[in-house]
């Protein structure tokens, strides 16, 4: 099992295996929100997200993640999923996503 989290992503546009590509495109789908993709809306996360509590995040998240990477990263299978929200800066309507995947290559 391997972790993936929207926190401090950096690009690697030359990874070393398919398993670090694999999960760097499960990393792009936790980061990005919805809209800012042109021509793929539907893309990633969404902004209303942000102004709910960490149980309603956590449930909508879960149901929309597994389609998007079933569509946007079929090699991703993901097994669990935690929220924090307000962390490490305190400011209001930010969380941080941490899940745990299996890598299907």
């Amino acid at each position: 099992m391997y972790e993936l989290s929207n926190e401090d992503f950096k690009v690697n546009y030359m990874p070393d295996t398919i398993i670090e590509e694999i999960l760097q495109n499960g990393r792009t789908i936790l980061g990005t929100f919805s809209g800012t993709v042109p021509l793929m809306r539907e893309f990633a996360q969404d902004f209303s997200l942000i102004d709910q509590n960490s149980i309603a995040v956590s449930n909508i998240l879960l149901s929309r993640l597994i389609p998007l990477f079933k569509k946007y990263e079929p090699r991703i299978r993901l097994k669990s999923l935690d929220i924090d929200m307000n962390r490490k800066t305190g400011i209001t309507g930010t969380f941080y996503i941490k899940c745990y995947v299996e890598v299907i290559a």
